[in-house]
């Protein structure tokens, strides 16, 4: 499986956003820390959060509200549920689930949850794995579980990538379904979830810049979803996958997202 990298230069365009996918893994090169979580902990990375009322884009901080963590290889215990396969890590031993599913049969907290990491890129391409899980609950989009990708140049002061994904901004064959039924009370919970994603991004226009990487995931902004999103393998080189697939892999080399019609607001905390 192969991809050509996105250059990040063409990128500085209000409402486009493209992606590049192959297999990646954490960096050799990169002055990064930790972008694997072999450390086994958040080290490197700052985590923060709050609640969420809604308005994708908007988001008031308040401190990490302690839905993250670290995570060992093995199936995603709520898709195991529902019978489906989705390994927690992508490569390594550990990798970082950003948010949680709260309890199977508990409402969502309106949480929001962030990582975020800063460096120095010195290499010519980026590379970071990603999968999600999302309960549907058919609100509009700016009330949904969903989860924000932001890649910054501090360094020239531009947002260099961005990418959102929730119910209604999902592309066709990416997400799978899956239908939980809560037995005290017969209620179904529709979740949709990816197998691991790698966004590949040429770099080489921004080497010797300060990037920042933020990961965002969020429950539904009314309190009765969740959604949370694993992240393993940020750096600079290519590996091969070491754990198992999910029953299904969508094949999304080259795709383009143009116009998702969100408006973004600054990630970071104030």
């Amino acid at each position: 499986m192969t991809a050509s990298a996105t250059s990040l230069r063409s990128l500085r365009v209000a409402g486009a956003v493209a992606i590049t996918l192959s297999f990646a893994c954490q960096s050799t090169h990169a002055a990064l820390t930790n972008g694997g979580f072999e450390d086994g902990t958040f080290n490197g990375w700052t985590k923060d959060g709050g609640i969420w009322n809604g308005g994708i884009g908007t988001y008031s901080y308040s401190g990490d509200p302690g839905e993250s963590a670290i995570v060992g290889v093995g199936n995603d215990p709520i898709l195991a549920i529902g019978g489906k396969s989705l390994n927690m890590v992508y490569n390594g031993s550990y990798a970082a689930r950003v948010n949680n599913g709260d309890t199977y049969y508990t409402v969502g907290g309106r949480h929001f949850s962030t990582i975020q990491q800063q460096t120095v890129w010195n290499d010519p391409s980026m590379y970071l794995a990603w999968a999600a899980v999302l309960e549907t609950p058919g609100h509009a989009r700016d009330q949904e579980p969903h989860f924000l990708m932001t890649l910054q140049d501090l360094t020239a002061g531009t947002t260099l990538y961005e990418t959102l994904y929730a119910a209604d901004t999902i592309p066709g064959g990416l997400f799978n379904d899956v239908t939980l039924v809560d037995p005290s009370d017969g209620l179904t919970h529709l979740w949709q979830y990816t197998d691991w994603q790698v966004v590949h991004l040429d770099t080489s226009a921004v080497q010797g810049d300060t990037l920042q990487m933020t990961l965002l995931a969020a429950d539904c902004a009314l309190g009765n979803h969740s959604g949370y999103v694993y992240l393993d393998g940020f750096g600079a080189t290519s590996p091969v996958r070491t754990t198992p697939d999910a029953g299904t892999t969508a094949n999304l080399l080259g795709l383009s997202l143009i116009g998702l019609g969100c408006a973004w607001r600054k990630l970071t905390s104030p």
